[in-house]
């Protein structure tokens, strides 16, 4: 037992001043934007397929790929993390689990507080352009907007489902990618990265499709994220090998 709180100790720490750095660009891009787009050059924030959403998506792409990329790399086998993860001597099926379950915490915070300044940045929107409705008149432009809505679906259960299945998929393939980067392998799995533009891809969806597009959406990345999970438990070692690396 005190070698998993050690592992999971290893993540929190891996996270540590990381995540906050990346969700405090990500904030900043999105501040930044819409002041300079919307209040100094005019583009629109409502309607279905707002000019300012885009560039929500743009920040929020940037946000999961930096959390992608900080999370796998800071457990490189030249990495202090590393280090400690093979002196462990742990199985690598376990460390991958508790991988995939700090990943998907980091990746859930990521998606929260980019709600969260959608939500505050449409506030100010509707308060500058003189119609405030208050949370309500928020949620319905979360309705009428296809990138906002695929950030909040609100009531849409078949959107919900497939948001969660997006970040199952993202866990999946940074646990993935870290089991990869402490084992020392060096050929860079670049397709794995392809999961997080993809998922950015398919993340806008209009209200008049929702059911469809999110059944499809939550079936496709349930499968990758499957795919990711049975090659991470196939290539896991038994925790013999942390010494053996120690000793080559």
């Amino acid at each position: 037992m005190k070698k998993h709180l050690s592992v999971l100790a290893l993540h929190l720490r891996a996270m540590g001043w990381r995540l906050p750095l990346v969700l405090l660009g990500m904030a900043a891009v999105d501040a930044a934007g819409y002041f300079w787009c919307v209040q100094r050059g005019g583009m629109t924030f409502t309607g279905s397929t707002g000019g300012f959403s885009l560039l929500l998506l743009l920040a929020f792409a940037a946000g999961v790929l930096g959390c992608q990329m900080l999370l796998c790399f800071c457990f490189g086998s030249n990495s202090r993390f590393g280090y400690t993860l093979r002196r462990l001597r742990i199985s690598e099926r376990q460390v991958f689990i508790w991988s995939f379950v700090c990943a998907l915490l980091c990746f859930l915070i990521v998606w929260c507080v980019q709600v969260i300044c959608a939500a505050g940045l449409m506030l100010l929107y509707q308060r500058s352009a003189g119609y405030t409705s208050g949370a309500q008149g928020v949620f319905v432009d979360f309705y009428r907007n296809d990138v906002l809505h695929g950030l909040l679906p609100l009531a849409d259960g078949f959107v919900l489902g497939r948001n969660i299945a997006f970040l199952l998929l993202l866990a999946a393939s940074t646990a993935y990618l870290q089991q990869r980067q402490h084992r020392k392998v060096k050929k860079f799995p670049f397709w794995c990265i392809a999961t997080a533009p993809g998922v950015l891809r398919l993340l806008p969806i209009g209200y008049s499709n929702s059911s469809s597009g999110g059944v499809v959406g939550a079936v496709a990345a349930l499968f990758f994220a499957a795919l990711f999970v049975m090659l991470a438990l196939a290539q896991a070692h038994d925790g013999l090998e942390g010494l053996t690396d120690e000793l080559d």
